[in-house]
Protein backbone atom coordinates (compact mmCIF):
# COMPACT_ATOMS: atom_id res chain seq x y z
CA UNK A 1 0.00 0.00 0.00
CA UNK A 2 1.42 3.52 -1.37
CA UNK A 3 0.52 6.82 0.46
CA UNK A 4 1.80 10.02 0.04
CA UNK A 5 2.85 12.04 -3.05
CA UNK A 6 1.79 9.64 -5.66
CA UNK A 7 3.95 11.38 -8.48
CA UNK A 8 6.70 12.81 -6.32
CA UNK A 9 8.63 12.51 -9.34
CA UNK A 10 6.64 15.25 -11.57
CA UNK A 11 9.00 15.22 -14.62
CA UNK A 12 8.51 11.33 -15.14
CA UNK A 13 4.79 12.12 -14.62
CA UNK A 14 4.89 14.99 -17.23
CA UNK A 15 6.47 12.89 -19.75
CA UNK A 16 4.32 10.16 -19.13
CA UNK A 17 0.95 11.65 -18.90
CA UNK A 18 1.09 10.27 -15.17
CA UNK A 19 1.12 7.00 -16.09
CA UNK A 20 5.27 6.10 -15.33
CA UNK A 21 5.06 6.42 -12.07
CA UNK A 22 2.12 4.11 -11.34
CA UNK A 23 3.32 1.62 -13.87
CA UNK A 24 6.57 1.37 -11.87
CA UNK A 25 4.65 0.99 -8.55
CA UNK A 26 2.49 -1.60 -10.33
CA UNK A 27 5.48 -3.71 -11.47
CA UNK A 28 7.24 -2.96 -8.10
CA UNK A 29 4.54 -5.74 -6.37
CA UNK A 30 2.42 -2.66 -4.98
CA UNK A 31 -0.93 -3.81 -4.41
CA UNK A 32 -2.59 0.04 -3.86
CA UNK A 33 -2.19 3.67 -3.87
CA UNK A 34 -4.14 6.30 -3.01
CA UNK A 35 -5.94 8.56 -5.62
CA UNK A 36 -5.35 11.79 -4.80
CA UNK A 37 -6.09 15.24 -6.50
CA UNK A 38 -2.62 15.61 -8.50
CA UNK A 39 -4.14 12.03 -10.64
CA UNK A 40 -7.01 15.24 -11.72
CA UNK A 41 -3.89 17.10 -13.21
CA UNK A 42 -4.28 15.94 -16.85
CA UNK A 43 -7.84 16.12 -16.57
CA UNK A 44 -10.87 13.92 -16.09
CA UNK A 45 -9.99 11.79 -19.08
CA UNK A 46 -6.53 11.39 -18.21
CA UNK A 47 -7.32 10.23 -14.98
CA UNK A 48 -9.94 7.49 -16.07
CA UNK A 49 -7.56 6.04 -18.58
CA UNK A 50 -5.17 6.09 -15.33
CA UNK A 51 -7.53 4.04 -13.79
CA UNK A 52 -8.11 1.44 -16.61
CA UNK A 53 -4.63 0.98 -17.62
CA UNK A 54 -3.42 -0.10 -14.34
CA UNK A 55 -3.47 -3.25 -12.45
CA UNK A 56 -2.66 -1.06 -9.43
CA UNK A 57 -5.32 -0.41 -7.29
CA UNK A 58 -6.23 3.58 -7.04
CA UNK A 59 -8.08 4.20 -4.27
CA UNK A 60 -10.22 6.81 -3.30
CA UNK A 61 -14.42 5.93 -2.70
CA UNK A 62 -15.19 9.95 -3.03
CA UNK A 63 -13.37 11.65 -5.63
CA UNK A 64 -15.95 10.99 -8.21
CA UNK A 65 -17.61 11.72 -11.52
CA UNK A 66 -20.67 13.61 -11.93
CA UNK A 67 -22.67 9.86 -11.53
CA UNK A 68 -20.94 9.70 -8.21
CA UNK A 69 -19.10 7.03 -9.42
CA UNK A 70 -15.59 7.23 -7.68
CA UNK A 71 -12.63 7.51 -10.54
CA UNK A 72 -10.70 5.26 -8.23
CA UNK A 73 -11.67 1.61 -7.17
CA UNK A 74 -13.76 1.72 -4.08
CA UNK A 75 -11.85 -0.87 -2.20
CA UNK A 76 -8.98 -3.75 -1.94
CA UNK A 77 -9.83 -7.27 -0.91
CA UNK A 78 -6.21 -8.97 -0.04
CA UNK A 79 -5.88 -12.04 2.08
CA UNK A 80 -3.25 -13.04 4.10
CA UNK A 81 -2.71 -14.34 7.83
CA UNK A 82 -6.20 -16.34 7.16
CA UNK A 83 -7.89 -13.11 6.72
CA UNK A 84 -9.55 -11.79 3.63
CA UNK A 85 -8.47 -7.56 4.55
CA UNK A 86 -10.74 -4.98 2.87
CA UNK A 87 -9.30 -1.50 2.44
CA UNK A 88 -10.70 1.77 1.52
CA UNK A 89 -9.52 5.13 1.02
CA UNK A 90 -11.46 8.56 1.68
CA UNK A 91 -10.01 12.04 0.94
CA UNK A 92 -10.98 14.61 4.11
CA UNK A 93 -9.74 17.47 2.61
CA UNK A 94 -12.19 19.38 0.06
CA UNK A 95 -9.92 22.39 -0.16
CA UNK A 96 -7.57 21.36 -2.69
CA UNK A 97 -7.98 23.70 -6.06
CA UNK A 98 -7.75 20.42 -8.17
CA UNK A 99 -10.93 19.07 -6.84
CA UNK A 100 -12.54 21.92 -8.50
CA UNK A 101 -11.85 20.57 -12.07
CA UNK A 102 -15.04 19.70 -14.39
CA UNK A 103 -16.44 16.33 -14.49
CA UNK A 104 -15.29 15.92 -10.50
CA UNK A 105 -17.00 15.67 -7.72
CA UNK A 106 -16.27 15.79 -4.30
CA UNK A 107 -18.78 13.21 -2.14
CA UNK A 108 -18.63 14.10 1.80
CA UNK A 109 -16.24 12.26 3.38
CA UNK A 110 -18.55 10.46 6.49
CA UNK A 111 -21.14 9.23 3.45
CA UNK A 112 -18.72 8.02 1.64
CA UNK A 113 -16.62 5.92 4.60
CA UNK A 114 -20.17 4.56 5.69
CA UNK A 115 -21.25 3.43 2.30
CA UNK A 116 -18.24 1.62 1.43
CA UNK A 117 -18.09 0.26 5.12
CA UNK A 118 -21.15 -1.92 4.35
CA UNK A 119 -19.27 -3.48 0.86
CA UNK A 120 -16.36 -4.22 2.54
CA UNK A 121 -18.27 -6.29 5.31
CA UNK A 122 -20.01 -7.77 2.47
CA UNK A 123 -16.39 -9.38 0.93
CA UNK A 124 -13.55 -8.84 4.28
CA UNK A 125 -13.04 -10.22 7.88
CA UNK A 126 -11.04 -7.41 8.18
CA UNK A 127 -11.67 -3.73 7.61
CA UNK A 128 -9.14 -1.03 7.00
CA UNK A 129 -9.58 3.06 6.20
CA UNK A 130 -6.96 5.10 4.53
CA UNK A 131 -7.66 8.92 5.55
CA UNK A 132 -5.70 11.88 3.66
CA UNK A 133 -5.92 14.35 6.45
CA UNK A 134 -6.32 14.97 10.09
CA UNK A 135 -10.45 14.93 11.05
CA UNK A 136 -12.37 16.19 13.98
CA UNK A 137 -15.28 13.98 12.91
CA UNK A 138 -14.67 10.54 14.73
CA UNK A 139 -17.63 8.85 12.82
CA UNK A 140 -15.33 8.44 10.01
CA UNK A 141 -13.21 5.70 11.41
CA UNK A 142 -16.35 3.93 13.22
CA UNK A 143 -16.98 0.16 11.89
CA UNK A 144 -13.59 0.00 10.81
CA UNK A 145 -10.83 -2.31 12.45
CA UNK A 146 -8.27 -0.23 12.02
CA UNK A 147 -7.39 3.06 9.97
CA UNK A 148 -4.24 4.41 8.57
CA UNK A 149 -3.18 8.33 8.33
CA UNK A 150 -3.16 11.39 11.20
CA UNK A 151 -7.36 11.37 11.06
CA UNK A 152 -7.16 7.31 12.62
CA UNK A 153 -9.08 6.83 15.79
CA UNK A 154 -9.16 3.07 16.57
CA UNK A 155 -5.67 1.03 15.15
CA UNK A 156 -4.22 3.99 13.70
CA UNK A 157 -0.81 5.03 11.99
CA UNK A 158 0.67 7.78 11.09
CA UNK A 159 2.43 7.57 8.02
CA UNK A 160 6.11 8.97 7.99
CA UNK A 161 6.12 12.09 5.81
CA UNK A 162 9.86 12.14 4.88
CA UNK A 163 10.41 10.32 1.50
CA UNK A 164 13.39 8.13 2.87
CA UNK A 165 11.77 6.56 5.54
CA UNK A 166 8.76 4.08 5.13
CA UNK A 167 6.74 2.41 7.75
CA UNK A 168 5.84 -1.56 8.01
CA UNK A 169 2.48 -2.02 9.90
CA UNK A 170 1.92 -5.24 11.53
CA UNK A 171 -1.33 -6.60 12.65
CA UNK A 172 -2.25 -8.89 14.98
CA UNK A 173 -5.69 -11.00 14.92
CA UNK A 174 -7.24 -12.90 17.22
CA UNK A 175 -10.92 -14.78 15.84
CA UNK A 176 -10.49 -13.03 12.64
CA UNK A 177 -10.26 -9.51 14.48
CA UNK A 178 -7.50 -7.04 14.55
CA UNK A 179 -6.23 -6.92 18.80
CA UNK A 180 -3.13 -5.15 18.34
CA UNK A 181 -0.53 -3.30 15.80
CA UNK A 182 3.18 -2.86 15.48
CA UNK A 183 4.29 -0.21 13.77
CA UNK A 184 8.03 -0.26 12.24
CA UNK A 185 9.55 2.71 10.88
CA UNK A 186 12.46 1.87 8.77
CA UNK A 187 14.88 3.97 6.54
CA UNK A 188 14.80 2.67 2.69
CA UNK A 189 18.46 3.23 2.26
CA UNK A 190 18.39 0.53 4.28
CA UNK A 191 16.77 -1.98 2.37
CA UNK A 192 18.08 -3.85 -0.18
CA UNK A 193 17.90 -3.31 -3.50
CA UNK A 194 15.69 -5.32 -6.22
CA UNK A 195 17.22 -5.96 -9.02
CA UNK A 196 14.23 -6.66 -11.48
CA UNK A 197 12.99 -3.11 -9.95
CA UNK A 198 16.35 -1.31 -10.57
CA UNK A 199 15.48 -2.45 -14.35
CA UNK A 200 12.58 -1.59 -14.59
CA UNK A 201 12.99 1.93 -13.25
CA UNK A 202 16.34 2.32 -15.34
CA UNK A 203 13.64 1.52 -18.47
CA UNK A 204 11.24 4.06 -17.91
CA UNK A 205 13.69 6.51 -16.87
CA UNK A 206 15.46 5.70 -20.66
CA UNK A 207 12.22 6.36 -22.42
CA UNK A 208 12.07 9.97 -20.21
CA UNK A 209 15.67 10.67 -20.68
CA UNK A 210 15.18 9.85 -24.61
CA UNK A 211 12.24 12.13 -24.84
CA UNK A 212 13.99 15.11 -22.65
CA UNK A 213 17.18 15.23 -24.44
CA UNK A 214 15.60 15.60 -27.80
CA UNK A 215 16.68 18.61 -29.56
CA UNK A 216 14.38 21.89 -30.01
CA UNK A 217 16.46 24.40 -31.12
CA UNK A 218 19.59 25.79 -31.81
CA UNK A 219 19.40 29.67 -30.26
CA UNK A 220 21.49 32.23 -31.32
CA UNK A 221 20.93 34.72 -28.82
CA UNK A 222 19.59 34.32 -24.95
CA UNK A 223 15.84 34.53 -24.83
CA UNK A 224 14.68 36.44 -22.10
CA UNK A 225 12.20 34.99 -19.22
CA UNK A 226 9.64 37.66 -20.26
CA UNK A 227 10.48 37.22 -24.52
CA UNK A 228 9.67 33.26 -23.55
CA UNK A 229 6.63 33.77 -21.39
CA UNK A 230 5.24 36.51 -24.36
CA UNK A 231 5.99 33.70 -27.05
CA UNK A 232 3.92 30.99 -24.89
CA UNK A 233 0.81 33.25 -24.12
CA UNK A 234 0.72 34.57 -27.53
CA UNK A 235 0.90 30.78 -28.96
CA UNK A 236 -1.86 29.96 -26.62
CA UNK A 237 -4.10 32.38 -27.75
CA UNK A 238 -4.14 31.68 -31.42
CA UNK A 239 -6.06 28.73 -30.77
CA UNK A 240 -9.85 28.25 -29.06
CA UNK A 241 -8.73 30.98 -26.10
CA UNK A 242 -9.96 34.21 -26.04
CA UNK A 243 -7.39 35.47 -23.01
CA UNK A 244 -4.52 34.61 -20.71
CA UNK A 245 -4.68 35.61 -17.45
CA UNK A 246 -1.03 35.92 -15.30
CA UNK A 247 -0.01 37.18 -12.12
CA UNK A 248 3.55 36.21 -12.85
CA UNK A 249 6.08 35.36 -15.80
CA UNK A 250 5.83 31.42 -17.18
CA UNK A 251 9.46 31.03 -17.23
CA UNK A 252 11.86 31.58 -14.09
CA UNK A 253 15.18 30.99 -16.16
CA UNK A 254 16.10 32.29 -20.07
CA UNK A 255 17.29 29.92 -22.20
CA UNK A 256 20.27 29.83 -24.71
CA UNK A 257 22.22 30.71 -26.58
CA UNK A 258 23.53 27.23 -28.12
CA UNK A 259 20.98 24.22 -28.35
CA UNK A 260 17.55 24.00 -26.40
CA UNK A 261 16.84 20.59 -25.63
CA UNK A 262 12.52 19.86 -23.92
CA UNK A 263 14.58 19.24 -20.84
CA UNK A 264 15.78 22.40 -20.44
CA UNK A 265 12.40 23.80 -21.62
CA UNK A 266 10.76 21.99 -18.52
CA UNK A 267 13.32 23.14 -16.05
CA UNK A 268 13.00 26.94 -17.21
CA UNK A 269 9.25 27.01 -17.22
CA UNK A 270 7.33 28.23 -13.95
CA UNK A 271 4.64 25.49 -14.58
CA UNK A 272 5.32 23.02 -17.19
CA UNK A 273 1.89 21.33 -16.80
CA UNK A 274 -1.33 21.76 -18.36
CA UNK A 275 -2.77 25.13 -17.86
CA UNK A 276 -6.60 25.62 -16.16
CA UNK A 277 -9.38 26.88 -18.56
CA UNK A 278 -12.32 28.73 -17.42
CA UNK A 279 -15.46 30.19 -18.38
CA UNK A 280 -15.38 33.81 -16.83
CA UNK A 281 -18.12 36.54 -17.74
CA UNK A 282 -16.76 40.10 -18.21
CA UNK A 283 -17.41 41.24 -14.81
CA UNK A 284 -15.16 38.55 -13.49
CA UNK A 285 -12.11 39.30 -15.34
CA UNK A 286 -12.16 42.94 -14.62
CA UNK A 287 -12.10 42.16 -11.00
CA UNK A 288 -9.61 39.56 -11.25
CA UNK A 289 -7.46 42.53 -13.39
CA UNK A 290 -7.95 44.54 -10.69
CA UNK A 291 -5.99 43.00 -8.09
CA UNK A 292 -2.50 43.74 -7.56
CA UNK A 293 0.22 42.31 -10.08
CA UNK A 294 -2.94 40.45 -12.29
CA UNK A 295 -3.19 41.07 -16.18
CA UNK A 296 -4.58 39.99 -19.16
CA UNK A 297 -3.45 39.37 -23.06
CA UNK A 298 -6.22 38.89 -25.25
CA UNK A 299 -6.59 37.22 -28.68
CA UNK A 300 -6.17 39.55 -31.79
CA UNK A 301 -9.68 39.33 -32.37
CA UNK A 302 -10.52 41.09 -29.11
CA UNK A 303 -7.60 42.99 -28.22
CA UNK A 304 -9.67 46.44 -29.66
CA UNK A 305 -13.27 45.43 -28.62
CA UNK A 306 -14.59 46.86 -25.19
CA UNK A 307 -15.35 44.27 -22.38
CA UNK A 308 -18.61 42.92 -22.31
CA UNK A 309 -19.80 42.60 -18.88
CA UNK A 310 -22.38 39.85 -19.74
CA UNK A 311 -20.41 37.87 -22.60
CA UNK A 312 -18.82 35.10 -21.23
CA UNK A 313 -14.71 34.20 -22.00
CA UNK A 314 -12.74 31.55 -22.42
CA UNK A 315 -9.78 32.40 -20.12
CA UNK A 316 -6.47 30.47 -19.46
CA UNK A 317 -4.48 30.45 -16.67
CA UNK A 318 -1.88 28.02 -14.91
CA UNK A 319 -3.13 26.01 -12.27
CA UNK A 320 -1.07 27.67 -9.78
CA UNK A 321 -2.66 30.95 -10.68
CA UNK A 322 -6.39 29.27 -10.55
CA UNK A 323 -5.40 28.20 -6.95
CA UNK A 324 -4.27 31.53 -5.99
CA UNK A 325 -7.05 32.99 -7.08
CA UNK A 326 -9.48 30.74 -6.55
CA UNK A 327 -11.97 32.74 -4.15
CA UNK A 328 -12.20 35.21 -7.33
CA UNK A 329 -13.14 33.10 -9.82
CA UNK A 330 -16.46 30.88 -10.03
CA UNK A 331 -17.06 27.60 -11.63
CA UNK A 332 -14.70 24.98 -12.27
CA UNK A 333 -11.66 24.34 -14.65
CA UNK A 334 -10.51 21.85 -17.81
CA UNK A 335 -7.43 21.49 -18.01
CA UNK A 336 -5.75 21.78 -21.56
CA UNK A 337 -4.97 19.30 -24.34
CA UNK A 338 -1.31 19.02 -23.55
CA UNK A 339 0.84 20.31 -21.17
CA UNK A 340 2.81 23.77 -21.33
CA UNK A 341 6.13 22.54 -22.02
CA UNK A 342 4.74 20.70 -25.09
CA UNK A 343 3.24 24.07 -26.41
CA UNK A 344 6.63 26.03 -25.49
CA UNK A 345 8.89 22.90 -27.29
CA UNK A 346 6.22 23.44 -30.57
CA UNK A 347 6.57 26.67 -30.60
CA UNK A 348 10.73 26.97 -29.88
CA UNK A 349 10.85 24.48 -33.06
CA UNK A 350 9.26 26.86 -35.61
CA UNK A 351 12.10 28.87 -34.83
CA UNK A 352 14.77 26.57 -36.50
Amino acid sequence: MVGGPLLADTVIALVTDDYGPVFMLERAGAHAAVFGPELLENGVEAAQRLVQRSSLHLLCANIADTLGEPFGHPMLILEAGGARFGIAAIRVDSTDTRLRTRGVEFLPADRAAARVLGLLRMHSDVTGLVLDAESDDPSLAVGYDFTIGPGGRTLSVSVPERPDLVARVDLFLEAGRVTDRRVVVERLAEWPENPVVRRLVDSVQNEVDAVLSEFVVGAVVEASCEALSRMLVTGRLSRDIDGFLTDRLLFTAALGPGSIDARSVIAAMEEPGRFAIVELTGWQVKELTERPGVSIAWRTALRHMRLAMSRRYRIAMTAGFFDRHAQHISGDRELDEEPAWRIAVRLLARER
